[in-house]
């Protein structure tokens, strides 16, 4: 073949797959890169370098990374490989408008705890294109604990919303929908006690000094202290059999016994 000419290579990795073609023009075809065969394991590794926010492009610069346009042919043969990349990409945030590298943006949580606080659900929002993907949302809330304390801020003030929304809704209750009035309002105090379990829940959280406290205490080792008691037979002046508590040495009354019950003649 001579170098204008075109390097045809048929990929075989699965064989469902067979005749799969990959073209390669130009000098580029002549790389000495070596080639990358589709496994498992190479599809796992490109979806969690993606997934941890790396770009495609700079995975696949990795010399033991297959080529751009090798990850493209395996997405269009392989649509379960397809369906994981966009998963990986949809929770790192590469969805947003622009394809941006998804990054904290200060102002772009503000508009999401914000538009939390006016009712709109998560789902919602992150549908929108220009507002991070859930995942990455959810990322942000277990990486950053001033975003988490906002959004349980704005789902207080949600909870409150539904707190006076419930007395609308029992104040136009009819006859008629009595039942159905019922179930809106399980639904909504369910919810009320979910956004802020705190104030509106049934079961009031424990202290984590106070869970702290009560297990040192019940791990603390207990002293048990034992007496044995020693008793013998004697007779009286009377001729009764009697019961006496013999103490050690320096221990109960002066005169070492103490009389006991009778037991009989």
């Amino acid at each position: 073949m001579d170098g204008g000419g075109e390097l045809v290579r048929v990929v075989d990795e699965r064989p469902a797959q067979k005749g799969l073609v990959r073209r390669l023009g130009g000098p580029e075809a002549t790389s000495t890169r070596h080639y990358v065969r589709f496994s498992a394991v190479v599809a796992r590794r490109i979806c969690t370098r993606l997934e941890a926010g790396e770009t495609l492009r700079g995975i696949c610069a990795d010399p033991d990374m297959p080529h751009r346009t090798t990850v493209k042919a395996w997405r269009n043969a392989l649509p379960t490989f397809a369906e994981s990349v966009e998963r990986a990409r949809r929770a790192a945030g590469w969805h947003m408008r622009g394809g941006h590298p998804p990054k904290w943006c200060e102002w772009t949580a503000r508009e999401v705890c914000m538009r939390l606080a006016a009712g709109e659900r998560v789902r919602d929002i992150c549908a929108d294109p220009d507002m991070p993907s859930e995942a990455l949302v959810g990322k942000w809330r277990r990486e950053r604990p001033e975003f988490a304390a906002a959004l349980r801020e704005a789902r207080a003030m949600v909870a409150e919303r539904l707190c006076e929304d419930s007395w609308e809704v029992a104040q136009a209750v009819t006859p008629s929908d009595a039942f159905a009035t019922h179930v809106k309002l399980l639904h909504m105090r369910w919810m009320v006690e979910c956004f802020d379990p705190a104030r509106f829940g049934r079961f009031k959280a424990v202290a984590h000094e106070s869970v702290t406290a009560a297990a040192l205490e019940a791990a603390r080792p207990r002293e048990t202290v034992f007496r044995v008691r020693r008793f013998d037979k004697y007779v009286d002046e009377t001729g009764r059999t009697r019961l006496r508590e013999v103490f050690p040495d320096g221990e109960g009354p002066a005169e070492g016994v103490i009389s006991g019950g009778d037991l009989g003649g």
